[in-house]
């Protein structure tokens, strides 16, 4: 059986607006939409506070706003990237092994299962929280394909026994593509599906 082991957030939900509203509500920073990432950890922004000095988004400060995030019902809100739920029922369909990895601290099982399924996916699935900040590789490499969209978390399987290794690029946002030619850089879903079974295979709306 191929096992697929999946990141959560910016390959399977989009949790982008979810942060950027916590970081303004309990942060007191102003960060825009576009090009938000943790690649901007360090970098200084409008302060809510008329008047206020620009404040420095921390690694801190990111990494308790997403925790408060899991930590909440507003988690379940979190829309799926598109036509990741697809893309779930068509590994599944082909009869492969789901692996959903997340370092989310906060979030249970049942609050993910819940997740699946109210976004359209009732399908079985193994989901891993490594619980600790950092690499993900234990839960990656005794995979065949791996599917993250940070580049970070997939150069330390590069030259190990079996893993494909798939960059996950937003479909409408600026990625900076895989420069080693053992990771494939793709754009969205419709994209990876399509490097996995053939570009006949179209992924439901």
């Amino acid at each position: 059986m191929t096992r697929a082991c999946l990141d959560f957030n910016g390959v399977l939900a989009d949790p982008k607006q979810a942060l950027i509203d916590i970081l303004k509500r309990d942060f007191g920073i102003r960060v825009s939409r576009e090009g938000f990432g943790k690649h901007l950890i360090g970098s200084s922004f409008p302060n809510v506070i008329r008047g206020g000095r620009p404040k420095l988004l921390t690694q801190s400060m990111w990494e308790a706003a997403k925790d408060m995030l899991f930590d909440t019902n507003e988690f379940l809100a979190i829309p799926p990237i598109e036509g990741a739920i697809s893309a779930l029922c068509a590994l599944r369909g082909a009869g492969w092994e789901i692996r959903i990895v997340t370092d989310a601290r906060t979030v249970t099982r049942e609050r993910m299962e819940t997740w699946l399924k109210k976004h359209g996916f009732d399908g079985h699935v193994d989901i891993i929280f490594s619980r600790k900040r950092g690499s993900k590789e234990p839960y990656q490499s005794c995979c065949d394909i791996v599917v993250d969209n940070e580049l970070e978390q997939l150069l330390p399987l590069v030259g190990k026994m079996g893993p494909k290794l798939i960059h996950f690029l937003p479909i409408k946002d600026e990625g900076i593509s895989s420069l080693d030619g053992n990771i494939l850089s793709l754009k969205g879903w419709t994209e990876v599906i399509g490097s996995l079974f053939g570009p006949d295979i179209e992924l439901a709306a």
